[in-house]
């Protein structure tokens, strides 16, 4: 069986906000966390 390297997306959700990260095996930081604001300015990408 191949397996295969997974980058992991984590989100913590709260009520006005929710942060994201993004790492790939070994601990590679491929974003670093960033904030998005649950208003319409924040969730306007």
């Amino acid at each position: 069986m191949n397996y295969e390297p997974i980058t992991a997306v984590g989100i913590d959700v709260s009520k006005g906000k929710s942060t994201v990260a993004v790492r790939r095996p070994g601990g590679e930081v491929v974003l670093t966390p960033f904030q998005v604001n649950h208003d319409a300015a924040g969730l306007s990408v």
